[in-house]
């Protein structure tokens, strides 16, 4: 399918950019030492991405390896940059002028938990393209739900990304809106993702 080049991405909050805050990140090591991988390399790959959090998380951290790397390239191309989470928008402020306000740009529209509609409804993400003046086809929406964050975007025409740092998916599982265009499992491939796909430097005014 020819797709149409990027003039926007919007990032779910927890689980993508931020280290869920009920999350308990010992527990979580414990359960995937008694999960069953298809293979020891994901395993292993699983582990080492909450041992990495668990490393932030006890410095004072609490966004994910690679969030403001992230946020610096996104900036630098330069494309306009959204999040649409469950959480509430002061919450998702708050932790962008604590953890993320080193990067140049900010995160605008914020659309939160309190939103009349939320996800996996299209809505939010169309609000963003509408404030955007882009398409929805234009516009990468990445997170790490397939319920949430995939179904919110595939249902408004967006180009989906799934964040799968502990392989809880299998893309051969996943069908109708739930099923994602890509699969990465760090924040650090969107870079090269967003290469690949194509974008269009987009100066967006914020408010």
């Amino acid at each position: 399918m020819l797709r149409k080049a990027l003039r926007g991405v919007v990032c779910d909050l927890d689980g993508t950019l931020r280290i869920p805050p009920s999350l308990d990140l010992k527990a979580l090591l414990s359960s995937l030492a008694n999960r069953k991988f298809p293979c020891r390399d994901e395993a292993e790959l699983a582990r080492q991405a909450v041992e990495r959090a668990k490393a932030l998380q006890s410095s004072g951290e609490t966004s994910l390896p690679g969030a403001l790397e992230l946020c610096d390239f996104i900036d630098s191309i330069p494309l306009p940059r959204a999040i649409i989470t469950l959480s509430s928008r002061a919450d998702a402020q708050k932790h962008e002028v604590k953890e993320l306000a080193r990067a140049s740009r900010r995160f605008s529209p914020i659309f939160g938990g309190e939103e009349k509609v939320v996800k996996p409804s299209p809505e939010p993400l169309l609000r963003v393209c509408h404030k955007w003046g882009v398409e929805p086809g234009q516009v990468l929406m990445v997170g790490d739900s397939a319920k949430y964050d995939i179904a919110c975007g595939n249902s408004a025409g967006a180009i989906t990304c799934l964040v799968d740092p502990l392989f809880r998916y299998r893309i051969d599982e996943l069908t109708g809106e739930r099923r994602p265009d890509f699969v990465v499992h760090s924040l650090h491939e969107i870079q090269e993702l967003i290469r690949k796909i194509g974008y269009l430097p987009f100066d967006c005014k914020f408010d």
